[in-house]
């Protein structure tokens, strides 16, 4: 625990703190293990499009989830150990698999619902420490970029091209 650091949280209980950025870190978790899942599945085309993105996903998901995972033991909390109770504790009512693995489109599409998602909930807690905890704000305002970034890409990709004549 960061005793210094701690002084400069104000108005904000360290506990429930804590327990919402354990969501978020659960949310990662889940996250993490969906995007293997998918990449695990994905057939023809998707898979030639979609594996390595997928996997960069992965990477700056675990670093988000490494990140948010000191930030609680900083504020005196401790991370879910269980891992049965990620998707749980993250508030996603379900994982799902896209309907097609082999459909670039239906697994961004649903990339896309996860990833905004993940950005309102980031959002909201962004709202709640603004001012009153400047290290877990920078904390989630850097992540909130990085959402945002994956949130463009994701779009960017699901947007018809134009063709001009």
């Amino acid at each position: 625990m960061a005793t210094a650091g701690m002084r400069l949280v104000h108005g904000l209980e360290p506990a429930e703190l804590t327990d919402d950025l354990d969501r978020l870190y659960c949310y990662e978790q889940v996250s993490i293990h969906w995007a293997r899942a998918v990449d695990n599945r994905l057939t023809g085309l998707a898979a030639f499009v979609l594996g390595e993105p997928l996997r960069e996903h992965v990477t700056l998901a675990e670093g988000h989830a490494q990140r948010l995972a000191a930030r609680i033991a900083q504020l005196g909390g401790g991370i879910t150990p269980d891992p049965t109770q990620f998707l749980e504790r993250s508030q996603l009512a379900t994982v799902q698999m896209p309907d097609d693995t082999s459909d670039p489109s239906a697994v961004l599409r649903y990339a896309l619902a996860q990833e905004q998602r993940a950005i309102d909930s980031y959002g909201q807690l962004l709202d709640r420490t603004r001012g009153l905890d400047a290290v877990t704000e920078q904390l989630l305002t850097s992540i909130l970029a990085d959402k945002v970034a994956q949130e463009d890409e994701i779009e960017s990709a699901l947007t018809p091209a134009v063709t001009t004549t």
